[in-house]
Protein backbone atom coordinates (compact mmCIF):
# COMPACT_ATOMS: atom_id res chain seq x y z
CA UNK A 1 0.00 0.00 0.00
CA UNK A 2 1.67 3.27 -0.65
CA UNK A 3 0.77 7.04 1.19
CA UNK A 4 -1.82 9.01 0.21
CA UNK A 5 -2.47 11.94 2.22
CA UNK A 6 -6.37 11.92 1.46
CA UNK A 7 -6.62 7.97 2.93
CA UNK A 8 -5.15 7.70 6.39
CA UNK A 9 -3.02 4.79 6.91
CA UNK A 10 -0.44 4.00 9.71
CA UNK A 11 3.14 2.59 9.32
CA UNK A 12 4.29 -0.80 10.26
CA UNK A 13 7.76 -1.91 8.77
CA UNK A 14 7.43 -2.69 6.13
CA UNK A 15 4.73 -0.98 4.56
CA UNK A 16 1.74 1.24 5.32
CA UNK A 17 -1.70 -0.44 6.41
CA UNK A 18 -5.15 0.35 6.16
CA UNK A 19 -6.83 2.78 9.38
CA UNK A 20 -10.09 2.05 10.42
CA UNK A 21 -10.44 5.03 12.94
CA UNK A 22 -12.54 8.13 12.56
CA UNK A 23 -11.10 10.74 10.11
CA UNK A 24 -11.35 14.10 10.47
CA UNK A 25 -10.24 16.35 7.14
CA UNK A 26 -6.52 18.54 7.30
CA UNK A 27 -7.11 21.87 6.16
CA UNK A 28 -4.80 24.03 4.44
CA UNK A 29 -4.48 26.89 6.74
CA UNK A 30 -3.81 29.41 3.04
CA UNK A 31 -6.40 28.18 1.29
CA UNK A 32 -8.85 26.56 3.84
CA UNK A 33 -9.08 23.66 1.36
CA UNK A 34 -9.20 20.05 2.44
CA UNK A 35 -5.77 18.84 1.41
CA UNK A 36 -5.70 15.26 3.44
CA UNK A 37 -7.21 13.37 5.80
CA UNK A 38 -6.35 12.13 9.55
CA UNK A 39 -7.51 9.09 11.58
CA UNK A 40 -7.21 8.00 14.83
CA UNK A 41 -5.56 4.52 15.48
CA UNK A 42 -7.76 1.62 17.44
CA UNK A 43 -6.74 0.16 20.02
CA UNK A 44 -5.55 -2.96 17.87
CA UNK A 45 -4.36 -0.76 15.55
CA UNK A 46 -1.89 0.66 18.41
CA UNK A 47 -1.18 -3.46 19.40
CA UNK A 48 0.53 -3.98 16.29
CA UNK A 49 2.15 -1.21 15.70
CA UNK A 50 3.71 -0.97 19.41
CA UNK A 51 4.73 -5.03 19.43
CA UNK A 52 6.52 -4.43 16.18
CA UNK A 53 8.78 -1.74 17.43
CA UNK A 54 8.81 -3.87 20.50
CA UNK A 55 10.36 -6.80 18.51
CA UNK A 56 13.01 -4.50 16.08
CA UNK A 57 13.92 -2.83 19.17
CA UNK A 58 14.90 -6.46 20.88
CA UNK A 59 16.51 -7.15 17.93
CA UNK A 60 18.47 -3.71 17.56
CA UNK A 61 19.59 -3.71 21.18
CA UNK A 62 21.19 -7.20 20.00
CA UNK A 63 23.28 -5.63 17.63
CA UNK A 64 27.17 -4.12 17.65
CA UNK A 65 27.81 -0.88 17.94
CA UNK A 66 29.46 -0.47 14.14
CA UNK A 67 26.21 -2.13 12.93
CA UNK A 68 24.17 0.21 14.71
CA UNK A 69 26.27 3.12 13.29
CA UNK A 70 26.38 1.86 10.19
CA UNK A 71 21.94 1.44 10.01
CA UNK A 72 22.16 4.70 10.49
CA UNK A 73 24.28 6.16 8.28
CA UNK A 74 21.92 4.69 5.38
CA UNK A 75 18.91 6.15 7.09
CA UNK A 76 21.14 9.18 6.67
CA UNK A 77 22.30 8.79 3.11
CA UNK A 78 18.77 7.56 2.00
CA UNK A 79 17.55 11.29 3.22
CA UNK A 80 20.14 12.76 1.33
CA UNK A 81 19.34 11.03 -1.86
CA UNK A 82 15.56 11.73 -1.68
CA UNK A 83 13.47 14.34 -3.44
CA UNK A 84 12.36 16.63 -0.46
CA UNK A 85 9.80 18.33 -2.90
CA UNK A 86 6.12 15.86 -2.07
CA UNK A 87 7.11 15.94 1.24
CA UNK A 88 7.78 19.53 1.68
CA UNK A 89 4.98 20.54 -0.18
CA UNK A 90 2.50 18.45 1.77
CA UNK A 91 4.04 20.63 4.77
CA UNK A 92 3.52 23.58 2.76
CA UNK A 93 -0.07 22.37 2.58
CA UNK A 94 -0.97 20.93 6.26
CA UNK A 95 0.64 23.28 8.28
CA UNK A 96 1.35 26.50 6.49
CA UNK A 97 5.14 26.05 6.26
CA UNK A 98 7.06 28.45 4.06
CA UNK A 99 8.75 25.87 1.41
CA UNK A 100 12.33 26.81 2.19
CA UNK A 101 11.81 25.92 5.52
CA UNK A 102 10.21 22.79 4.63
CA UNK A 103 12.89 21.73 2.43
CA UNK A 104 15.07 22.52 5.47
CA UNK A 105 13.81 20.99 8.18
CA UNK A 106 13.70 17.40 6.01
CA UNK A 107 17.22 18.11 4.90
CA UNK A 108 18.57 18.64 8.52
CA UNK A 109 17.21 14.86 9.56
CA UNK A 110 20.51 13.27 7.52
CA UNK A 111 23.22 15.22 10.03
CA UNK A 112 20.79 13.82 13.12
CA UNK A 113 21.43 10.18 12.06
CA UNK A 114 24.58 11.04 11.28
CA UNK A 115 25.39 12.44 14.80
CA UNK A 116 23.32 9.18 16.38
CA UNK A 117 25.27 7.04 14.40
CA UNK A 118 28.70 8.17 15.78
CA UNK A 119 27.20 7.65 19.32
CA UNK A 120 26.23 4.48 18.38
CA UNK A 121 29.59 3.74 17.53
CA UNK A 122 30.63 4.73 21.20
CA UNK A 123 29.98 1.48 23.18
CA UNK A 124 29.16 3.88 26.17
CA UNK A 125 31.45 2.27 28.82
CA UNK A 126 32.11 4.91 30.52
CA UNK A 127 35.01 4.72 33.38
CA UNK A 128 33.68 6.99 36.11
CA UNK A 129 35.73 8.47 39.07
CA UNK A 130 35.90 6.34 42.48
CA UNK A 131 35.51 7.57 45.81
CA UNK A 132 37.25 4.15 47.52
CA UNK A 133 40.50 3.06 47.02
CA UNK A 134 40.99 -0.08 45.05
CA UNK A 135 37.33 0.01 43.12
CA UNK A 136 36.54 0.17 39.83
CA UNK A 137 33.20 2.40 38.73
CA UNK A 138 31.81 2.32 35.23
CA UNK A 139 28.52 3.59 33.77
CA UNK A 140 26.74 0.76 31.24
CA UNK A 141 24.07 2.55 28.83
CA UNK A 142 21.29 0.79 27.44
CA UNK A 143 18.21 1.27 25.52
CA UNK A 144 15.38 1.48 27.75
CA UNK A 145 12.66 0.19 24.76
CA UNK A 146 10.25 1.53 23.29
CA UNK A 147 8.04 4.69 23.88
CA UNK A 148 5.22 6.72 22.96
CA UNK A 149 5.09 10.38 22.13
CA UNK A 150 2.19 12.34 21.30
CA UNK A 151 3.77 15.31 19.41
CA UNK A 152 2.35 18.22 17.36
Amino acid sequence: MQFSPDRPVYFVNPDYRPTTGAQKPVIDPATLETVGAIASASDGEIDVALTAATRAQAAWKRLDAKSRAKHLHAVANAIEAADFTRCAELMVREMGKPYPEAIGEIANCAPIFRYYAEMARDEAGKVAGTTQAGSFQYARYEPYGVSVHIMP
